[in-house]
C-alpha cells in the first residue's frame, strides 16, 4: 500500500506527471513488469455479464453474487491480455505475485486481513438478518484472504498462468520474441520488490543497456518510491485511472454497454522522468540547485527518505505527520532549508547520515506541541473531521514556517554556510533543551501513557526510539538493496514522537554490524502469522485445529474480538487493529508438532518455495500442454521452453549506487527519445502556490508547482533582442508547420497527429483532406478563410484556462490556434487518423517525420503458420510453410483434406428461422397485450428515475430495454423496424408482466401519475421525470425498502444482464446466439467425424503447391486491399471491407490477422454488426470513444475458446466471444452440397446434446440464483404491504400442508394478487418451440385454459421424488428447516454436491417458494376467462403455425442451399415434439 494518500498528493503537487493513456500517447516500452496482486484483487469482484450485475445501476443487489474460480482466473488473463496489447513490451515481460513477504510486512497484513474478515462477516450477519434478498442468493462472500502464499487458491492460479504464458508465446507474435519471466507466489518476496531487485541486479551487473525503458502495472503508492530510488529516469507506473468524484456522481439512466474490443479501461501513466524533473525544480529553489554538492540522485533518494517518516507498510508514522494534515509540505519546506546547512544529504547509497537526522528530527520536534494540542481538542469536540479542518487551516495556512522552526532566529549568512557535524551536534541539543522545558512534557506524557501504558514510561522508551530507527534503517535498506533480515520486525501499534528520538548513531551502528541472513518463513508459516480465524479454511487441514481448538497452544494470537484505533484518523481502514504480535518460537514450535505424513502431496507442495521461470520461444514442439478449463480453453502443442530465473551476481560485492547508468540520455536532447515527456523542451520559471489546481474533478488545496512560461521574455533574454515572430524555440519555422503536416503534439506529453487548422485572429488555414492513414505527407489542399474572432477567442480562452486550472502553466497567450487530429494505431504499427481536433497551443507542436510504410511480407520460411486465400475449398484455412520452391510457388501442408475442409452451413439459416418465429409489437400493441395503459408500458420500458426519501439517492426502475431519445435498445426484446419505428418482441411481453405481477402497486401509481398528468396537460418529456418513493410506494410502510426491492428484481432478470446497443446496429439476443453456438458445435464435430472417415491407414499429409500470392502471413496492413487483387477471379470468397459491405449476421467468417487478441486462423460466427455511424460511438464507454476504429465493428462468436475472448455480455460461452474490426476478417461460405452432415446430423446432436447438460450446469445454477432473489424482493414489497391488510396478509400465509396433491394446492393458490391478474394467460404447454431455438411465447387470441398438473411443476427431480413419495415414506417436515438450493449444497470450500438421492427433508415453506416463484414465470389462464374451445391445428394463421412459417420463410430466402440441414433438423423437431 505504501503512503496511504500519497499518490492523490504528489499528482496535485506535480500536475503534469500524470497523463490519460490511449494508444497513440503510449511511448515504447521495453520491459513491463506486472505487480499481479493488484490484478487479482481486480478480477475477483463479479461483473455485468458474468455472473454479475451493473452495480452502477443496482447497488442494493451487489453483494448477492460472486465468481466462481475459473471465472477470476479467465478475468486474470483477459486483463493481462488487454495490458500487453496496451503496452506491448519489446524485450521484457516480467508477472510477480506476491510470495512470502518479510515479517516486518507480515504484521500489516496481519492487521489487514482480521479487520477484512470481521468486516465482511458482520456485513454478511447484518445482511443474510435484513435483507430477504441476500439471503434467497445464498452467496458466501469471497474470502479474498485466500489471495496469500500457500492457499490452494494461489497454486491453482500459478498452474493456469503456467497455461497462459506457454499458449501466448506459443500463438501470439507479441508475446513470441521476449522473454516471459512469471514469478509465483512460491518465489519468495512481495511483488514488487521481486520486480525491483531484478532490476537492481540487471542494473548493477552492467546487462541493462543504457536508456532502457521500464514501465511498471500496479496499485501501491509505494511504488513510485521504488521506482525512485532504481535512478531510471525512463521509467512509467501504470495504473486506473483514480475517480476522486465518485461520491459526487448521481446515477442516471443505463449506459450503453461497452463493446469487448480488444483494449478496455481506463488507464493513466506516471512518469518518473517528470517526477525527477519536478523534484530537481521544487527541492532545489532557494538557490539549492546552485550548491556545489546538489545531485538530483542523492535528492532522489532523500526524498522517499522522507516519505517514510510519513509512514509505510513496515512503520507506523510518526504521530505528528500525516499528509491529510498538510505535513508533508512542511517537511519539503524544512528539507529545502536545512539543505545548505547539512552540506550534503540524509542519506548516501542506502545509509542514514546521523547527525544530519538527528537534527531534521528535532526541527520536526518543533511541531508537536502545536499538533498535539489540536488533536487533543479535536477528541475533545468529538468530530475528528472538523477538528482536523480547523488545526489544518489555523496551523499551517496562516503560519510562517520559518518562524515555527526558528530560522529566524539565525543569521542568514549562517543559512547558506555549511555546518560541520559537532555544530549540528549542539544546535540538536539546543533544540531538544528548548522543547524539554516547554509544555510539551507533560503532552508527551499523556501521548505514551494513552498509546503504550504506564509501562513504557518507566522501561521502554529507550526499546521504542531504538526499534523505530532500526526499522527506518531496515526500510531503507529493503528499498533500495532487497531485504537482508527476513525475520526482522517493529514491534509497537504506534511510533515514538520525533524530538525523542535520539543516539541514532549507535543505534545505527550495533544494527549494521549485527545483521544475520535470515530465510524466508514458509507459506504455511506465513499463513498462520496473518490469517485471522474466519479464513481457517485456506489452511491444509492439519492445521486448522491450531487457529481454532480452544486447546491450541497458539490461540492467544487469534482471537475473534478485537480493539481498533482511529487514532485520529477520518477513514476505517486507517485505524491502528490493536492485535497481538505473533511469537516466532512458539509459532514454529506448534507448526512443527503438526507430522508431514498426515498431509497431501499437494499441501506438501503448497508449502515448498519456488524460483521464478523464464519463458521464451522455441524453434520445435516442446508439449502438449492440457487445459485447466477444459470446457473453455482448449490443449495445445507448446512451443515455448522455460529456465530458472537466475539473476547475475553483484560485481566487487556492490549492491547498490545512486547514480544514472553510463550512456543515459535526456528525452529534450536526444531524438530518440522524443516520444517521451519531458519539462525541459520549453523553458519555464517556477513558483510553488496554493491555485486550486483541478486534477481529479475537484480543486486542491494543497500547493501546486506552477510552471510559468513568457517565451518573449526567455527569448530575449537568449538573443538580446526582439526574436523574429517566424521563428518558434525549438527552432523551427512556422513556415514549415502547414495544414495537413505530421506533427508531436502536446506538452510534456507527446502525442503524434496531422494539423487539421491554423487560425490567427485574421485568417484560418484548413486542409480539405486529412489522410485518413498515417502514410507520407502528400501535399493537400489548403484554403484560408477570414477568422470568426468570437470564436478564436473563445478558443484562445479555453485553451488558456485549461492549461492554467488542470496542469497549472501559466503560458503567455499564443499569436496561432492549431487543431490537431491524434492518430491512433491499428495492428503491427498501422496508423488511422482520429475524427476529432484536439486545440493545442502554437508552443506545443513540433514537425514530426513519419517513417516509411511497413512492407508485406513477401518473404516466407518453413513452419511459419500462413493462410491461403486462392481459388478452392482451402480458402480461408491456415497451413504450415514446408518449403518456398524457387519457382514463385510454395509447398504448404493443410490440416485437412479438400473434401472435409468446407463445412456445413448452418449459420444464416438459424438467424432466419429466428428472424421469421419472432413476433414484434408497437408499444400500444404490447399494452393491449399485457393488459396494461400505453404510457404505463412505455415508461416502464426505458428509465424511470425514482428519488428515495431518506436520501438523494436516485434508483431506476425502468427495464431499460429501449431509450429512444438516445437511440439504444437491448437486442432480443427491442429493435427499429424498417419505418423507424420502435417494437417490441414476445420476450417484452413475459418480463412486462412478471414485473407487473411481482410489484402490482407499483404500476398502479405509475399509471396514476400518467392519469394525473393526462389531466392536468402539464406532462414532461419523456425521462425528464423524477418520481418520489413516497408517490410509488404508499402503500408500504418502507417506501424506500420498497424501490431497493424493485430494483434488486430488475438486476436479476435476463433482460438485465443483456447488453444495450445501438438501435441501427444488428444484434442476436442471446437466445439465438446460444442456438448457434450448440450446432456449430455439432457441425464441427461432424466435420471432424467426416475427416476421419476420409482418411486411410496412412494418414495423408494434405501437402500442396499453391501460388505465393495466394498466402497471407496476417502481417499485411489490414486496411491494403491490394494482396487480394490477385485472387478475385471468380472466387466467392472475399475479405470484409471496412464499411462491412456483404457481411450478414450468421456468416461464417475467419480471422486474418495474425498478433491480434484473436487467434490467426480462428473461425466463427457473425452475430452482431455496429455500423460506422454517430450511434456507434455510443456503444463504446465514454473514454474510449476516441480509440474507437472508423470501421464496422463485428462481435463474433469463435468456434473454440481463447484467451481474451469474452462473453459478450454474458450472450455467449465465456472465452468464445470478441468484436473485432470488419477488415480483419474473411467470409467463408460452407458446403451446401454434402449429405453426410444432413444424414448424421440428429445423431451428432444427440451426442453434443449430453456433453452441453454438464457444461450448462453453472448457468442452471445462477438462473436459479436469479429467480430466488427476484421471488425474494417480490415477497419483500409484497409481505410488507400485506401487513397492512388483514385480507391480503390470509392469503399471503396459506402454505402447503405436506399432503394436499401440489396441483390442487398450486390452482388454487394465489400470492398477494387479486384473482384478475391470473386472466388472460395461458399454460406453457400452449407454446412451440422450433428446432434450436428457444421456447417462444404464443398469445391466440382465444386461448385455452389449462390446469397446472404435478407433472408440470418444474420442479427439481429430487423434490419431486419426495412430494411423490407416501405417508409411510415421507420424513415430518421440521418446523425450523430451512430450504437450501435445490439443484447444490454449498460447502466450505465452494464445492458442491447434488442431493438428489438425499433424505434431508424440506420445508412447506420451501415449496410454497418453489412454486410461487414456478406460478410467477409460468404462463397460464383461468378457466372463467376462456372465450372458447382451442381452434384446430388445421385452422390456425401461419403465424400460429411456426414450423411451416419458418421452412417457407427459409426456402424463400436461400431457395433450396440448405435443404439437406433443413430435413435434418426438422427430424430433430420430431424427435423432440414425440418426447
Amino acid at each position: 500500500m505504501g503512503v496511504p494518500k500519497f499518490y492523490r498528493y504528489i499528482s496535485e503537487r506535480y500536475p503534469l506527471i500524470n497523463a490519460p493513456l490511449r494508444h497513440n500517447s503510449a511511448p515504447k516500452i521495453d520491459n513491463l513488469y506486472l505487480d499481479m496482486n493488484g490484478i487479482i484483487h481486480n478480477c475477483v469482484h463479479a461483473s455485468p455479464g458474468n455472473g454479475g450485475i451493473d452495480s452502477k445501476r443496482y447497488p442494493s443487489a451487489t453483494p448477492h453474487y460472486k465468481k466462481s474460480t475459473p471465472d477470476i482466473f479467465a478475468d486474470v488473463f483477459k486483463y493481462i491480455d488487454n495490458i500487453v496489447a496496451l503496452l506491448p513490451p519489446r524485450r521484457l515481460l516480467y508477472m510477480a505475485i506476491d510470495g512470502v513477504a518479510p515479517r516486518a510486512k507480515m504484521n500489516q497484513q496481519r492487521s489487514r486481513r482480521f479487520r477484512s474478515a470481521k468486516e465482511r462477516s458482520d456485513q454478511h450477519q447484518r445482511l443474510m438478518r435484513e435483507d430477504p434478498m441476500y439471503a434467497a442468493a445464498d452467496v458466501d462472500p469471497f474470502d479474498s484472504n485466500c489471495i496469500t502464499p500457500g492457499t490452494a487458491f494461489m497454486h491453482q492460479l500459478t498452474i493456469a498462468l503456467k497455461y497462459f504464458v506457454t499458449n501466448k508465446i506459443t500463438t501470439d507474435p507479441l508475446w513470441s520474441n521476449i522473454r516471459v519471466v512469471l514469478s509465483g507466489a512460491e518465489a519468495p518476496g512481495e511483488g514488487e520488490h521481486k520486480i525491483m531487485e531484478y532490476i537492481r541486479a540487471e542494473r548493477e551487473s552492467k546487462r541493462l543497456s543504457p536508456n532502457t525503458r521500464h514501465c511498471v502495472y500496479g496499485l501501491d503508492a509505494d511504488l513510485i518510491m521504488l521506482a525512485l530510488v532504481t535512478h531510471e529516469p525512463h521509467f512509467f507506473i501504470l495504473r486506473e485511472k483514480v475517480d476522486f468524484t465518485f461520491w459526487r456522481k448521481k446515477r442516471g439512466p443505463r449506459l450503453a454497454t461497452a463493446l469487448d474490443i480488444t483494449v478496455f479501461g481506463e488507464f493513466e501513466l506516471l512518469s518518473i522522468g517528470l517526477l525527477r524533473e519536478y523534484l530537481v525544480e521544487d527541492l532545489g529553489a532557494d538557490n539549492n540547485s546552485n550548491l556545489p554538492f546538489f545531485d538530483v540522485e542523492r535528492l532522489t533518494d532523500d526524498f522517499v527518505f522522507i516519505l517514510m517518516l510519513i509512514g509505510n507498510d513496515f512503520l507506523p508514522n510518526l504521530p505528528t505527520l500525516d499528509i491529510a494534515d498538510g505535513t508533508l509540505d512542511v517537511l519539503l519546506h524544512l528539507y529545502k532549508r536545512v539543505l545548505p546547512i547539512f552540506d550534503g544529504y540524509l542519506t548516501f547509497e542506502g545509509s542514514i547520515i546521523p547527525h544530519r537526522l538527528e537534527f531534521f528530527l528535532a526541527k520536526l520536534g518543533l511541531l508537536e506541541q502545536d499538533v498535539l494540542k489540536a488533536k487533543k481538542e479535536m477528541e475533545a469536540n468529538g468530530s475528528e473531521s472538523r477538528g482536523r479542518r480547523a488545526y489544518r487551516g489555523k496551523t499551517f495556512a496562516n503560519v510562517d514556517l520559518d518562524i515555527l522552526f526558528g530560522f529566524h532566529l539565525m543569521d542568514p549568512a549562517l543559512l547558506q554556510k555549511p555546518f560541520t557535524p559537532a555544530m549540528l551536534k549542539a544546535e540538536t541539543r539546543a533544540l531538544r533543551q528548548r522543547l524539554n522545558e516547554s509544555k510539551l512534557s507533560q503532552m508527551k506524557l499523556d501521548y505514551y501513557s494513552d498509546k503504550f501504558g504506564q509501562d513504557m514510561l518507566e522501561e521502554g522508551m529507550q526499546s521504542l526510539t531504538k526499534r523505530y530507527v532500526e526499522g527506518l534503517s531496515w526500510t531503507l535498506k529493503y528499498y533500495m538493496e532487497g531485504c537482508r533480515m527476513w525475520r526482522w520486525f517493529y514491534p509497537y501499534h504506534y511510533a515514538p514522537l520525533a524530538s525523542d528520538i535520539v543516539d541514532i548513531a549507535d543505534v545505527l551502528f550495533h544494527f549494521d554490524t549485527n545483521i544475520v541472513r535470515q530465510p524466508p518463513f514458509r507459506p504455511v508459516e506465513q499463513l498462520m502469522s496473518v490469517l485471522p480465524p474466519k479464513s481457517s479454511w485456506c489452511l491444509p487441514k492439519p492445521y486448522r485445529s491450531l487457529m481454532m481448538s480452544a486447546n491450541s497452544p497458539i490461540r492467544d494470537f487469534y482471537p475473534e474480538e478485537f480493539q481498533t484505533d482511529m487514532n485520529g484518523k477520518r477513514n476505517d481502514w486507517e485505524a491502528v487493529v490493536l492485535l497481538p504480535f505473533v511469537d516466532e518460537e512458539r509459532l514454529l514450535a506448534a507448526i512443527r508438532s503438526v507430522p508431514a505424513s498426515v498431509l497431501s502431496d499437494e499441501e506438501k507442495q503448497r508449502n515448498l518455495l519456488g524460483p521464478s521461470l523464464v519463458y521464451k520461444r522455441s524453434h520445435t514442439a516442446v508439449e502438449v500442454v492440457i487445459s485447466p478449463f477444459k470446457d473453455r480453453l482448449p490443449s495445445f502443442t507448446s512451443m515455448a521452453s522455460h529456465t530458472l530465473l537466475e539473476l547475475p551476481k553483484i560485481q566487487d560485492g556492490r549492491s547498490f549506487t545512486a547514480e544514472l547508468f553510463p550512456g543515459t540520455h535526456k528525452p529534450s536532447e536526444d531524438d530518440s527519445l522524443i516520444d517521451l515527456p519531458s519539462l525541459k523542451r520549453l523553458e519555464y520559471a517556477t513558483r510553488l502556490e496554493q491555485i486550486g489546481v483541478n486534477v481529479f474533478g475537484m480543486s486542491s488545496k494543497s500547493e501546486s508547482l506552477v510552471l510559468v512560461m513568457d517565451f518573449e521574455f526567455f527569448e530575449e533574454q537568449e538573443l538580446g533582442e526582439a526574436p523574429e515572430p517566424q521563428k518558434s524555440v525549438s527552432g523551427i519555422s512556422e513556415s514549415d508547420i502547414a495544414p495537413g503536416c505530421p506533427v508531436w503534439f502536446g506538452y510534456p506529453w507527446r502525442s503524434p497527429g496531422y494539423v487539421e487548422w491554423i487560425a490567427n485572429a485574421e485568417t484560418t488555414r484548413k486542409v480539405l483532406h486529412v489522410p485518413r492513414s498515417d502514410h507520407r505527407h502528400s501535399t493537400s489542399h489548403v484554403e484560408a478563410y477570414k477568422t470568426i474572432k468570437g470564436k478564436f477567442t473563445n478558443d484562445l480562452s479555453t485553451v488558456l484556462c485549461d492549461l492554467y486550472q488542470k496542469k497549472a502553466i501559466l503560458i503567455s497567450p499564443p499569436k496561432e490556434l492549431f487543431g490537431v487530429k491524434r492518430i491512433r494505431p491499428d495492428t503491427h504499427n498501422h496508423y488511422e487518423v482520429s475524427d476529432k481536433a484536439i486545440f493545442t497551443h502554437d508552443r506545443f507542436v513540433q514537425k514530426r517525420t513519419v517513417p516509411s510504410l511497413r512492407k508485406s511480407h513477401s518473404l516466407v520460411k518453413a513452419k511459419q503458420p500462413v493462410m491461403y486465400i486462392g481459388h478452392g475449398p482451402y480458402f480461408g484455412h491456415t497451413c504450415s510453410v514446408v518449403r518456398p520452391t524457387g519457382s514463385g510457388s510454395v509447398l504448404v501442408q493443410f490440416k485437412r483434406s479438400e473434401a472435409s475442409a468446407k463445412e456445413a452451413a448452418f449459420g444464416y439459416r438459424i438467424v432466419s428461422i429466428s428472424s421469421h418465429a419472432q413476433r414484434w409489437f408497437t408499444t400500444s400493441r404490447l399494452a393491449a397485450t399485457v393488459g396494461l395503459k400505453t404510457a404505463v408500458v412505455d415508461a416502464v420500458l426505458g428509465s424511470l428515475r425514482v428519488s428515495l426519501s431518506s436520501s438523494k439517492e436516485e434508483i431506476d426502475l425502468g427495464l431499460g430495454i429501449k431509450y429512444i431519445g438516445r437511440g439504444l435498445v437491448v437486442p432480443g426484446y427491442a429493435k427499429k423496424d424498417e419505418k423507424g419505428i420502435f417494437v417490441f418482441s414476445d420476450l417484452c411481453v413475459d418480463v412486462l408482466k412478471n414485473y407487473h405481477a411481482a410489484f402490482p402497486h407499483l404500476f398502479q401509481a405509475i399509471e396514476q401519475r400518467k392519469s394525473d398528468e393526462s389531466l392536468n396537460g402539464n406532462g414532461k418529456g419523456r425521462g425528464s421525470f423524477v418520481y418520489d418513493a413516497k408517490q410509488l410506494f404508499k402503500a408500504s410502510p418502507s417506501p424506500d425498502e420498497g424501490v431497493r426491492a424493485a430494483a434488486t428484481w430488475i438486476s436479476v432478470q435476463d433482460v438485465a444482464q443483456q447488453p444495450l446497443v445501438s438501435a441501427p446496429s444488428q444484434v442476436l439476443s442471446a437466445q439465438v446466439v446460444g442456438d448457434l453456438e450448440r450446432h456449430s458445435r455439432i457441425v464441427l464435430a461432424l466435420q471432424d467425424e467426416y475427416e476421419n472417415s476420409l482418411r486411410t491407414a496412412r494418414d495423408a499429409k494434405h501437402i500442396k503447391e499453391v501460388p505465393r500470392a495466394s498466402l497471407i502471413t496476417g502481417f499485411e496492413d489490414p486496411k491494403d486491399m491490394s494482396v487480394f487483387e490477385a485472387n478475385r477471379g471468380s472466387s466467392s470468397f472475399s475479405p470484409v471491407p471496412l464499411n462491412g459491405l456483404g457481411l450478414r449476421l450468421g456468416d461464417r467468417v475467419v480471422n486474418r490477422i495474425h498478433g491480434g487478441n484473436v487467434p490467426f486462423g480462428l473461425r466463427g460466427t457473425v452475430v452482431g454488426i455496429h455500423d460506422d455511424d454517430e450511434n456507434v460511438e455510443q456503444t463504446v464507454s465514454e473514454s474510449d470513444q476516441s480509440e474507437v476504429s472508423s470501421t464496422t465493428l463485428v462481435e463474433v462468436v469463435f468456434d473454440v475458446g481463447f484467451i481474451s475472448g469474452g462473453s459478450l455480455s454474458g450472450r455467449c460461452t465465456r472465452g468464445r466471444g470478441k468484436v473485432v474490426p470488419a477488415h480483419h476478417l474473411l467470409i467463408v461460405r460452407p458446403d451446401r452440397e454434402n449429405p453426410y452432415y444432413a444424414q448424421h446430423y440428429a445423431r451428432m446432436a444427440a451426442q453434443v446434446g449430453i456433453q452441453l447438460q454438464a457444461a450448462a450446469m453453472g448457468k442452471t445454477e445462477q438462473s436459479q440464483r436469479r429467480k430466488a432473489i427476484a421471488a425474494a424482493a417480490a415477497v419483500v414489497h409484497e409481505g410488507a404491504i400485506a401487513r397492512e391488510s388483514e385480507a391480503i396478509q390470509d392469503r399471503s400465509l396459506r402454505q402447503w400442508d405436506g399432503t394436499t396433491p401440489p396441483s390442487v394446492w398450486a390452482n388454487s393458490y394465489v400470492p398477494f394478487q387479486k384473482q384478475e391478474v391470473r386472466a388472460g394467460l395461458h399454460s406453457a404447454s400452449s407454446k412451440e418451440s422450433g428446432p434450436g431455438l428457444s421456447a417462444t411465447s404464443r398469445y391466440p387470441s382465444t386461448p385455452e385454459p389449462v390446469p397446472i398438473r404435478e407433472d408440470q411443476l418444474p420442479l427439481p427431480r429430487f423434490v419431486k421424488r419426495k412430494m411423490g413419495r407416501t405417508d409411510a415414506q415421507r420424513k415430518p417436515v421440521p418446523s425450523n428447516a430451512r430450504w437450501k438450493d435445490p439443484e447444490e449444497e454449498k460447502l466450505p470450500n465452494g464445492h458442491s454436491s447434488t442431493p438428489e438421492d438425499s433424505d434431508e427433508p424440506l420445508s412447506a415453506k420451501a415449496i410454497q417458494d418453489h412454486v410461487l416463484q414456478v406460478l410467477r414465470n409460468q404462463e397460464e389462464e383461468t378457466p372463467e376467462k376462456s372465450k372458447g374451445p382451442r381452434k384446430p391445428a388445421s385452422k390456425r394463421s401461419r403465424r400460429q403455425r411456426p414450423r411451416t412459417a419458418w421452412k417457407s420463410a427459409a426456402t424463400e430466402d436461400d431457395d433450396d442451399e440448405y435443404a439437406s440441414l433443413w430435413d435434418a433438423l426438422q427430424e430433430e423437431a420430431r424427435q423432440k415434439s414425440k418426447k
